[in-house]
């Protein structure tokens, strides 16, 4: 039972972090102390050595696929993005204009009809349609020109 409590801590301190950015180390080494009985230096110990681990990855930089590909030949894109592939393709508008590639782009249902629109405006046909799952469908797009 008393694992269970240290799951349910957990969620609560992700929700609060989630909902209001603080940091999470705040908020769980008091509840370590205070609720469950750990000792001071290890509630902060292993915060600290959490927070060591976690964050030597770094961060992750954004950019525009049309600024990385400015210089490059593209005759192939393959987009899955799980619902942002419509922003995806806006931030290659000049890519596709330039090079028009063949595409392969997973669409989850809710966009297909902006997407379509989206390739018809842009003189790309459907070549072939592939359905993994119910939420999403792959399309492969040719340039109709």
């Amino acid at each position: 039972m008393h694992e269970l409590a240290f799951v349910f801590a957990g969620f609560f301190v992700g929700v609060i972090v989630g909902l209001t950015g603080v940091g999470g180390g705040s908020l769980m080494t008091p509840i370590l102390i205070f609720f469950f009985g750990v000792k001071p230096y290890l509630a902060v110990g292993t915060d600290l050595l959490f927070a060591a681990f976690t964050k030597m990855g770094g961060t992750i930089k954004l950019a525009r696929g049309d600024r990385l590909l400015a210089n490059e030949p593209v005759g192939f894109l393959k987009i899955d993005v799980e619902g942002m592939e419509l922003g995806v393709l806006s931030g290659l508008e000049q890519t596709i204009r330039r090079n028009r590639p063949r595409m392969f782009v997973e669409v989850e249902n809710k966009n297909i009809p902006s997407f379509l629109a989206w390739a018809e405006a842009r003189d790309y046909k459907v070549a072939k349609t592939f359905r993994r799952y119910r939420t999403n469908e792959n399309f492969l797009l040719v340039s109709a020109i």
